[in-house]
């Protein structure tokens, strides 16, 4: 597939992603056709489409005068998106089994395997994980060359940058051993997420715009309960071990020396009054009188 390397400006991103979405969705179409549904003017809009021609993402189909089928004026050219363009890969890591999807672009299933995991070090995951996609692609006849994004789901929490937090004994990182680096080294787009996420979206009871902030405490075990205010951490421990860690985002920490047997009323006084000579802002920032 043909890869233009210099920079896409982002007016012209827009162009080109808007002609895209309306090509993944239409059958054959016209740049006339296209052109009230992306809201382009006729001149970008052939320039776009010329460039995902030369792209490789869309094609450009013979004209109705070719086919037999026009015979007056000049024949419009007509287009189609390329679904085998290249593929994605959908990556199922569970703690116990990875399946592996390939599908073409416009998500038609070209192979599906299983393999289980008999080791869950970092090591084997990784090394399973990466034979699971290889031996799916060759089910598919396809090579590492082909696939154009690749998104994995596993049994921990993610950030947005596809990196899971440190868990006490390292569970989570051995469910999602640094997926993200690894699959980039040759995947162009990847994405790591929380499976349970990605199975809502998939099973269509939510949809990508509605995972906010409102939805993800809904799924938590504090649902319902607000978010605490205060959080003391006794036994002279620095730190908040892994505790509540979204719900604990405003809180104010007090650390105490006293050990938690020896915690009584007067020590719980003190982070009270602690806690009462604090300004609490919720991540605005405070503006000098």
């Amino acid at each position: 597939m043909s890869q233009p390397s210099e920079r896409v400006s982002a007016p012209r991103r827009a162009s080109l992603d808007a002609l895209l979405h309306y090509a993944w969705d239409a059958e054959s179409f016209t740049a006339g056709e296209a052109m009230p549904a992306v809201g382009l003017t006729r001149s970008t809009t052939i320039d776009a489409l010329d460039e995902l021609v030369e792209r490789a993402l869309i094609r450009e189909l013979p004209n109705a005068r070719e086919v037999g089928d026009y015979s007056k004026g000049r024949p419009a050219r007509r287009f189609e998106f390329c679904a085998d363009a290249g593929v994605v890969v959908g990556l199922d890591a569970g703690r116990a089994h990875v399946t592996t999807t390939i599908a073409d672009l416009r998500g038609a299933v070209l192979a599906r395997e299983h393999l289980m995991l008999d080791d869950d070090s970092i090591s084997r995951r990784r090394a399973v994980m990466a034979t699971a996609v290889d031996d799916a692609l060759g089910v598919a006849g396809l090579e590492r060359g082909d696939v154009i994004a690749l998104c994995a789901g596993v049994p921990a929490p993610v950030d947005s940058e596809g990196v899971s937090p440190t868990h006490h004994d390292g569970f989570w990182q051995r469910m999602n051993p640094d997926l993200i680096d690894m699959f980039r080294a040759w995947v162009p787009l990847v994405r790591v997420e929380n499976d349970a996420s990605l199975a809502a979206v998939a099973e269509g009871s939510l949809s990508p715009e509605e995972v906010d902030e409102e939805t993800l405490a809904r799924h938590l075990a504090t649902d319902g309960i607000p978010d605490p205010d205060l959080l003391v951490r006794t036994g002279a421990e620095m730190r908040i071990s892994n505790f509540l860690l979204w719900q604990l985002a405003y809180a104010e920490l007090y650390f105490s020396d006293r050990l938690w047997p020896d915690y009584g009323e007067d020590d719980l006084r003190a982070a009270i009054a602690e806690f009462q000579r604090r300004e609490r802002r919720f991540g605005t920032v405070r503006i000098p009188a």
